[in-house]
């Protein structure tokens, strides 16, 4: 995902917290699923964390 639709994801992820929180239980799931849906048509790429080999 690019840095972009990270901070959207968030965001989305923050309103939906915000309207469990209010009681807006309907809208809070709406968008959970919307959430839900995005993580799972978004191909995942492994990235292999940086190696680091001593020098002799």
């Amino acid at each position: 995902m690019a840095p972009i639709e990270l901070e959207k994801r968030d965001q989305m992820a923050y309103l939906a917290l915000y309207y469990a929180i209010r009681g807006d239980v309907d809208r809070s799931e709406k968008i959970r699923a919307t959430l839900r849906l995005i993580n799972a048509t978004h191909k995942r790429v492994h990235i292999a964390a940086r190696q680091f080999v001593p020098v002799v």
